[in-house]
């Protein structure tokens, strides 16, 4: 039986040391016996997988559309993680805070994420609820036998051999890496993802945050602007690759709501003409502008309190433009409402400015997310 203590005290001067580590080797979480740990959420994604692709291609692993616990019983593998740890580093001198965490299996992988804060004053309890500022971050998978293994199953699970298997891989068709990893891949992304498959060893991401950065800015960003908005960087077997791009594309998701037409023309009940109007993206948030930052709160004008205290009514999409300025309550989705300032209106998204601790946010949201716009 393993059993670590670390004594702190209670009192507002709980300070903790300027570095800690902490290892567990030798961890027992067999997949014998623990079926419901690992299944939890495989078996569900086996079974959408088999839904969404089941007529758009053919499983790529024998009967199965990715390596589940089954594969990894038949593949010898007796347990996922035997190795965990975690450590922080605090540097006095330029008030940096580094902390790392990690997991590994013996002979498959090991996997770790690190970041970096700056941070006033020695380390407390609290730090590690209320994140100080972000400034970097870093996961990486280190293979060690997985890729390799799981390759040479899934290709004799399918008859043919493992260099036949690879070359399978480079013919699927965008929906299916879409179902199974929720993005399309652009041609750079799956020449590097044929290559570690073909010679696996590290894959890298690495993200250098703008000043201020908070993490729930990932909340409420589209994934398509983290890469251009968090400075992402991708590393395969440490090379680059060159465009690195979040693509989500729309039609692979499920069908838009029949609200949602809604949004882009006046009601029928409207007697007049329906005229679609377009509009130029805002030279001040235009394409070449891609990224975002917090920023000073400026205190609020006359205009705004006066907009806060009109009849909330719903704004069609198409009117959007005339309400540069406007305080606006945004409805992505019934458990979404993201309050704010317009800032500007593009062709396939608005910029909403929000408040936010220490200043706010700019934030960008795909038109075809909104479910309705209400005027404060």
């Amino acid at each position: 039986m393993m059993k670590t203590v670390y004594d702190v005290s209670n009192g507002e001067l709980s300070e903790l040391p300027d570095s800690l580590r902490i290892q567990y080797d030798g961890i027992q979480l067999p997949l014998k016996g623990n079926e419901e740990f690992y299944t939890l959420f495989n078996d569900q994604r086996q079974l959408r997988l088999k839904q969404e692709l089941g007529s758009i291609v053919e499983p790529t692993c024998g009967i199965e559309y990715i390596v589940g616990l089954n594969e990894f019983q038949q593949m010898g593998i007796d347990t996922l993680i035997d190795r965990h740890f975690w450590e922080y580093k605090y540097t006095p001198e330029n008030q940096k805070m580094f902390v790392r965490l990690g997991i590994s299996a013996t002979n498959l992988y090991k996997a770790s994420l690190q970041a970096n804060f700056y941070k006033k004053g020695s380390p407390v309890i609290n730090d590690f609820v209320q994140i100080p500022s972000l400034t970097n971050a870093e996961l990486t998978y280190q293979d060690e036998g997985l890729i390799r293994m799981s390759s040479q199953h899934c290709a004799n699970s399918s008859g043919i051999s493992k260099d036949a298997y690879i070359s399978r891989l480079t013919n699927l068709p965008d929906s299916f890496y879409f179902y199974k990893a929720g993005i399309v891949p652009n041609e750079a992304m799956k020449n590097a993802y044929i290559n570690f498959l073909k010679n696996p060893d590290t894959v890298t991401i690495k993200a250098h945050f703008p000043p201020n950065f908070h993490p729930k800015a990932l909340s409420v960003y589209d994934t398509e602007l983290w890469v251009s908005s968090f400075g992402l960087t991708l590393l395969v077997n440490n090379s680059p690759v060159s465009p690195f791009e979040i693509i989500t594309p729309g039609q692979f998701g499920p069908a838009e709501d029949s609200d949602d037409m809604n949004m882009t023309e006046p009601s029928s009940r409207n007697t007049s003409p329906k005229v679609k109007k377009e509009w130029q993206s805002q030279p001040a948030h235009g394409e070449a502008s891609k990224t975002y930052f917090f920023v000073d709160e400026l205190p609020a004008t006359n205009h705004e309190s006066e907009l806060l205290n009109q009849q909330s009514r719903d704004i069609p999409i198409y009117e959007l433009p005339n309400h540069i300025g406007a305080w606006l309550e945004v409805y992505v989705e019934p458990s979404k409402r993201f309050s704010g300032e317009l800032l500007g209106v593009e062709r396939e998204r608005l910029l909403l400015k929000v408040r936010s601790a220490g200043g706010s946010i700019t934030m960008p949201i795909k038109l075809h997310r909104i479910k309705s716009i209400k005027a404060r």
